[in-house]
């Protein structure tokens, strides 16, 4: 996952890695008073990804073992029901935190969060800590800041490969650049990408590493359309890696 915001805008890309080739697009629209939800991810309706209406964007990470300890006099809550209360209430990732902070998050053992606005501020979530950030550019992969001095020296192929292309390039907020930027992050279980930008609603959306094909998705006008579902490869040519 990789941010960068410059000039007042904020721009988002993710990979997500899986062995699960049945990638699907579901949108809730707004109602009672809580925003609208574009969710990403598999066939068993599990949000991997999420952006809302507000400009709030999350995704997840497959993490080695860490032990929870802070869990005393918090809420319990499932893995079903974590995201998707915050997605639809919530606009910034200072409200995402002090949401979090009063949640046993015992469950992200295994698994950590990351929350981006359109301000362009990040929250990082781990199961005993909660980060906030607003570095112009910042990449995530799988390993946990908390315990990492130097992201630099992190043994994971892929990433390092992201980082040495956001060295040797000049950074730019737009759609372009951070789908360059995924491009070399990415690895042969990539199964989508989605790149976002937060200030106008738009997601570019890229399937089974192919960089040279994309369709753009507005929020706006797909949550107008009601609650509907998307399969990712049907979105693209049969003949498609």
């Amino acid at each position: 996952m990789y941010k960068i915001t410059q000039d007042g805008k904020t721009i988002v890309g993710n990979n997500e890695d899986w062995i699960n080739g049945n990638s699907e697009i579901w949108f809730v629209p707004a109602k009672d008073n809580k925003y609208g939800v574009m969710n990403i991810g598999f066939d068993n309706g599990f949000a991997q990804g999420a952006i809302n209406e507000a400009g709030l964007i999350f995704d997840g990470f497959a993490m080695s073992y860490l032990k929870v300890k802070n869990t005393k006099g918090k809420t319990k809550v499932t893995q079903a029901e974590l995201i998707a209360p915050i997605m639809h209430n919530y606009s910034n990732v200072v409200d995402v935190k002090n949401h979090l902070s009063k949640v046993d998050l015992s469950i992200l053992d295994k698994s950590m969060l990351v929350f981006i606005d359109k301000s362009g501020q990040y929250l990082i979530v781990e199961g005993d800590e909660l980060i906030l950030g607003n570095d112009a550019e910042k990449s995530f992969s799988n390993f946990y800041p908390s315990q990492t001095l130097n992201p630099e020296i992190v043994n994971i192929d892929f990433y390092q490969n992201g980082l040495k292309h956001i060295k040797e390039t000049e950074a730019r907020p737009t759609l372009d650049y951070c789908s360059s930027t995924m491009n070399n992050f990415q690895q042969n279980l990539t199964q989508y990408t989605t790149v976002y930008d937060l200030e106008e609603g738009i997601i570019r959306l890229y399937h089974h590493q192919n960089f040279d094909n994309f369709i753009e998705l507005d929020l706006t006008e797909e949550l107008s359309k009601g609650e509907h579902k998307l399969s990712i490869p049907e979105l693209f040519p049969k003949d498609t890696k």
